[in-house]
């Protein structure tokens, strides 16, 4: 009878022992979900700061073109990278919403002079080419907080889904060569 105790207690403690493993095997799925969930995040936000940057650059492109920025800040010159009004809400594929005047309200906090000169969806960035990200492109332009009339201060945000965005800000000012240089080029927190 000894012989029939010891594989009950045997079945016992390997039954404890498949559900400890299929306890430890569940917390690591959950565990790899996270880190994949943490490094798309990242990517994501690495995608869209290099959208924002693009989104600046193409902007400086404008601005180099142009040879009298007093429009720019005074008047209601626009980039060619719009898509419609100077204002109300875009939907984002998510569904989520952004207001240009909303965002405009709280930009001119940083620098009253800021006035929309671009706005639309990043794939506009480069025509005929796939950027890969689904984003939406917001630039502002306005006088130099340092109050330098030569200077021009350059604001561009790009919005992702899930709320994600993000901002780099730039100073730039007109060369005696007719070109551009950067001052200051640096990313929003």
């Amino acid at each position: 009878m000894k012989g029939n105790g010891d594989r009950g207690a045997a079945l016992v403690l390997a039954l404890m022992a498949v559900f400890l493993m299929a306890a430890l095997g569940a917390c690591l799925a959950i565990l790899s979900n996270t880190e994949l969930t943490i490094v798309a995040n990242y990517v994501d936000a690495t995608e869209l700061r290099y959208v924002a940057e693009a989104a600046l650059e193409a902007t400086i492109a404008e601005l180099t073109a142009m040879t009298d920025w007093s429009e720019i800040v005074a008047g209601p010159a626009t980039s060619v990278l719009t898509d419609g009004s100077p204002g109300g809400r875009r939907r984002l594929s998510d569904g989520s919403v952004i207001d240009l005047d909303d965002l405009s309200n709280q930009v001119i906090i940083d620098n009253p002079t800021f006035r929309l000169f671009a706005w639309a969806p990043a794939r506009r960035l480069q025509a005929g080419e796939d950027l890969g990200v689904d984003a939406y492109v917001v630039v502002w332009i306005g006088d130099d907080p340092e109050e330098n009339p030569a200077i021009l201060a350059i604001r561009a945000d790009a919005f992702g889904v899930s709320g994600m965005r993000r901002m780099v800000a730039a100073r730039i000012l007109r060369t005696e060569a007719g070109g551009v240089g950067v001052i200051s080029w640096h990313e929003l927190r």
